[in-house]
């Protein structure tokens, strides 16, 4: 889901909705899709075996403040330095990690979905070579 990258469209449904711009009408429908998909996974009785990760890739945007800022990291969107690549993740896996867990861990998206495909993946279809992990 690239939602709420630049032009930042939600659906028509959320024009206008928060009266907190277009970020605001689309994290409101990214909140609403997110909904959806979680909810079907318990409908399926797959919430308790299935890890949900949501991420950002970039920090925040420099040429819009407003939008959000980098905290204490140097750098922003488009950056290599900390305030560029530092971005929150929310882990959800009902079976596997209760409710409020917080960790100060740090983890990039580029290095954490190899080290994932390899701790779960069968033996039989694991690559063989070069690994990012």
């Amino acid at each position: 889901m690239t939602q709420l990258h630049f032009p930042t469209l939600s659906h028509p449904d959320f024009a206008g909705k928060t009266r907190a711009g277009d970020i605001g009408d689309a994290m409101a429908d990214v909140d609403h899709n997110v909904g959806l998909i979680t909810g079907a996974l318990k409908r399926l009785k797959l919430d308790d075996n299935t890890l949900v990760i949501w991420c950002t890739d970039n920090g925040a945007e420099g040429r819009r403040p407003w939008r959000g800022t980098s905290g204490v990291w140097r750098g922003f969107y488009n950056t290599v330095m900390e305030g560029g690549v530092r971005t929150p993740c929310v882990v959800r896996w009902t079976g596997a990690y209760r409710a409020g867990r917080r960790s100060t861990a740090s983890c990039t998206r580029w290095t954490s979905s190899p080290r994932l495909q390899l701790r779960w993946a069968p033996t039989s279809s694991r690559r063989t070579g070069p690994s990012t992990a």
